[in-house]
């Protein structure tokens, strides 16, 4: 990674996997991007919690169609960035479910529990994303977290991805 004024001293002195923790429990808004079964891409910003594994999870509409999408193909891309006090991000390629077992059903309750957000998205219980409500809990299980990176590249600087070692994907029991 090159060096840069603007870039705070304490970032420079992060390693990857700390940067990207850092993001990921700082942020509170990540755009996925899901694939239809026809193959047409969409990208939508949610509102999202980490849990300690680095899964992230979030409440949608089970219609909208980022939640269709991930019924379909559960493989997703999500980006995770600040602009302020300087540009970082953090880049995931995950495996993206809908929540079904009541068990993690409690569980991402509690994790989701740990941001504030307006009360009119707030999941009270479980009959809030069960059966006819129109909520769901999905989690998406990293496969890949990487962060941003400057380098150089025919005397001009460009933005790479950085691997961490973060990525411990956790698939649903079968």
């Amino acid at each position: 990674m090159v060096g840069n004024e603007e870039e705070p001293e304490l970032r420079r002195r992060m390693t990857p996997e700390e940067r990207a923790r850092h993001l990921l429990d700082a942020g509170s808004h990540m755009t996925i991007a899901t694939v239809d079964p026809e193959g047409t891409p969409w990208v939508t910003p949610v509102f999202y919690v980490p849990d300690v594994d680095n899964a992230l999870y979030w409440v949608s509409d089970n219609e909208a169609r980022h939640s269709v999408n991930v019924r379909a193909n559960q493989a997703v891309a999500i980006v995770i960035y600040q602009t302020q006090p300087t540009t970082d991000a953090v880049y995931i390629t995950a495996r993206a479910f809908e929540l079904d077992d009541r068990r993690e059903i409690l569980h991402a309750i509690e994790v989701l529990s740990r941001k504030d957000q307006p009360p009119q998205w707030v999941v009270g219980e479980a009959a809030d994303v069960e059966g006819a409500s129109a909520w769901r809990i999905y989690r998406a299980s990293p496969e890949h977290i990487d962060v941003r990176a400057l380098t150089q590249k025919n005397g001009k600087a460009v933005v790479i991805r950085h691997p961490t070692n973060l990525a411990r994907a956790v698939v649903p029991d079968a």
